[in-house]
């Protein structure tokens, strides 16, 4: 008698793709925040994911405009349901991947917004994109309102 094992099924690819360019400057952070949480609001997810989303899409794009772009320069940002949750990415046009900053000072207003991402999210990480730049996800845990 064989025995086959049965394979995982593969991962289902991405729905829900919404996307939007932003050109850096200092704006760009607000108008993340507010494109992700009217997509995040309108899928019913709840208040604390919500707000989740926003601080993480505040961050990644606040360092995309201040660690890896030129006023003006595009920043990506890219929102999808994934089986793992939903997904926020932001590309920008450097190759540098982000370095969390070192823990030596909790009390520094600057450096811990990588910290803040890998606390909002399930996982976080960067890809380099073919041809120059790369891309920062975050997977978010997810919770939907009842109603």
């Amino acid at each position: 008698m064989t025995i086959m094992k049965q394979r995982p099924a593969p991962p289902r690819p991405p729905t829900d793709f919404s996307s939007v360019i932003f050109h850096s400057m200092p704006e760009s952070a607000q108008d993340a925040r507010n494109f992700v949480t009217a997509w995040f609001m309108r899928r019913g997810y709840d208040t604390s994911t919500t707000e989740s989303a926003r601080l993480v899409a505040s961050e990644l794009v606040t360092n995309a405009h201040l660690h890896a772009t030129r006023p003006g320069d595009p920043i990506d940002v890219r929102l999808y349901l994934s089986d793992f949750g939903p997904v926020i990415e932001v590309a920008d046009p450097s190759d540098r991947m982000p370095a969390p900053a070192d823990d030596g000072d909790a009390l520094a207003l600057r450096g811990r917004g990588l910290a803040l991402v890998a606390a909002l999210s399930r996982r976080w990480g960067a890809n380099p994109v073919v041809g120059g730049g790369k891309v920062v996800y975050a997977v978010l845990a997810a919770g939907k309102d009842d109603a």
